[in-house]
């Protein structure tokens, strides 16, 4: 069967995104209701930290925010893992992660660049 799909350069090259990658190289049916989906994932996405400063102040809604972020970032790893039938632990925790570093990067940036300009 790998003889015959590699003989065909197109079948070859789209049967290894979507084995390999995982991605479809089908066309979405509807790119508005794609765009609509993002955007509320996004929202969703966004409204989690966001959420426990109009209920709580100062050091506690920011502890409640970083660990309801934190827990978000692993459960959607978990997710992550499940849909990709890989360890959901390990891709917890590389979501996880990977989201740590970045919140870092972006808070010491966010502490650096005023300092360069002042």
């Amino acid at each position: 069967m790998a003889d015959e799909i590699s003989q065909d350069r197109d079948l070859w090259l789209k049967t290894l995104v979507e084995k390999e990658l995982g991605i479809s190289t089908e066309e979405t049916a509807s790119p508005v209701k794609d765009a609509m989906v993002m955007g509320l994932a996004f929202i969703t996405g966004a409204a989690i930290p966001l959420v426990p400063h109009f209920f709580l102040t100062g050091d506690t809604a920011i502890g409640v925010s970083v660990g309801g972020t934190l827990a978000g970032l692993f459960a959607l790893g978990l997710l992550k893992g499940r849909l990709v039938e890989r360890s959901p632990l390990l891709q917890g925790l590389e979501i996880l992660g990977i989201g740590t570093i970045s919140a870092g990067v972006g808070y010491a940036l966010g502490e650096l660049i005023p300092r360069l300009f002042t």
